[in-house]
């Protein structure tokens, strides 16, 4: 096992061919639970990413089981605008799942190429399919818990792919404990983005509202370049989202842009 963890952490799975079929190329970033592969399928000579779940993770007992558990359900998310899951497996004992490979890149990025800030039109470009998927989601009984720019991708035609359900968590299971059959995501406190993260994230109050408050702070940070909030710690987050001084500093113009969507994740 600590061989395995090592091999995670140091980035050794270059050059692995994980199942006798998946070639890794590269790693592309670490995420709060996987870190991310650039992969190739010999098989059907395509890219792929290959998702492994991060070192200090599978020292929790009963890990594994209940990461091929969950993204064996996700898999079961078949959406216009989820990036799908094609396969889990398992390479020295780490589980892993490999996922389409979009090149259009993130909407960090295209952020970040549009000089900081997008405008109101180029952003409900991108937002009725994020709004239509996480409601898909949500109607499957499951929240992402992680939604922010970077887990907003594209495809090379531009097509719009909400992504990265690593720390995915089913609802059904929210009742029960970190360990045996209880939650994955639920180990070690906090995980996820907290500046995209709601007040009760600290709480561990998981109900669809905490993807549309990340969405709402993602669509703000696209139009504005900023947070709302920015806390250094989720703590800090919490008293700030309840001061009136944090609710002043909120821009009423990004309204507009999310309002156009009639999505449930935007709806109050």
């Amino acid at each position: 096992m600590d061989e395995t963890r090592t091999a995670i952490s140091d980035g050794s799975f270059v050059g692995a061919l994980l199942s006798g079929r998946y070639e890794i190329r590269s790693k592309l970033g670490e995420g709060g639970m996987a870190s991310v592969y650039l992969a190739v399928d010999q098989k059907l000579s395509r890219q792929v990413v290959v998702k492994v779940p991060r070192a200090d993770l599978l020292a929790y007992p009963g890990f594994r089981e209940r990461f091929s558990q969950e993204i064996g359900n996700l898999a079961q998310l078949q959406h216009p605008n989820i990036a799908r899951i094609q396969d889990l497996g398992e390479h020295d004992g780490v589980p892993f799942a490999v996922l389409d490979y979009l090149a259009g890149g993130d909407l960090k990025l295209l952020i970040a190429n549009a000089g900081g800030t997008l405008s109101s039109e180029q952003v409900v470009e991108w937002l009725p399919p994020v709004c239509r998927g996480l409601d898909f989601v949500h109607s499957q009984g499951t929240i992402h818990r992680d939604v922010k720019p970077q887990n907003v991708l594209f495809d090379e035609r531009g097509q719009v792919f909400l992504s990265d359900f690593g720390i995915a968590t089913t609802m059904r299971d929210l009742d029960a404990t970190a360990s045996g059959s209880g939650q994955l995501t639920v180990v070690g406190g906090f995980v996820g983005s907290s500046n995209y993260a709601p007040p009760e994230a600290i709480h561990r109050i998981l109900t669809p509202a905490y993807d549309q408050y990340s969405l709402a702070v993602t669509v703000y940070f696209a139009l504005s370049g900023s947070y709302p909030i920015r806390p250094s710690t989720t703590n800090e987050a919490t008293l700030a989202a309840n001061s009136h001084e944090a609710r002043a500093r909120i821009n009423v113009s990004a309204q507009p842009a999310s309002s156009t969507t009639g999505s449930k994740s935007f709806r109050p």
